[in-house]
């Protein structure tokens, strides 16, 4: 009899591959700007086992790139602000019909739930989204008030 890997085997196997073979380091210090966003060849060389450099946003669009493999899960990205108010980037993973759904965050050591952080959510791309999508990215909250 054959094993069925369940969509949520599936993901934390590889989210754990992923942050074992990630590197974080800004854009700052790998490109000498502010943001930079990698183009996929960049990040397809972390689905095959090699290192991945980078910061939130390129962790976050592999997480993404992986979980599409599975043909049961969509994903997106979300764009929020950390418990310091920090922008961060993480990947939303979600079963076909929404019902369980699971944040892939290079912050943290396993797969978590929207309840579990402290985070405020600002943003998300559409699900599923395709190199040079044009679909609109949803606001979620205000974003947070400037300091004084």
């Amino acid at each position: 009899m054959t094993m069925k890997i369940t969509d949520y085997d599936f993901i934390r196997y590889h989210y754990r591959k992923l942050l074992e073979n990630f590197k974080y380091k800004t854009d700052q210090q790998k490109h000498g700007v502010l943001e930079f966003w990698e183009n996929d060849e960049v990040l397809q060389s972390a689905l095959k086992g090699l290192t991945l450099v980078g910061d939130c946003e390129e962790f976050a669009r592999t997480c993404m790139m992986k979980a599409r493999e599975r043909i049961e899960l969509k994903a997106r990205l979300i764009v929020c602000l950390t418990e310091l108010g920090e922008g961060h980037c993480i990947c939303e993973v979600s079963s076909l019909d929404e019902k369980e759904s699971y944040i892939l965050d290079n912050r943290q050591q396993q797969l978590m739930t929207y309840d579990k952080l402290k985070y405020t959510f600002v943003a998300a791309s559409p699900w599923n989204p395709e190199p040079g999508d044009k679909r609109s990215w949803i606001r979620l909250a205000p974003p947070a008030p400037a300091a004084k």
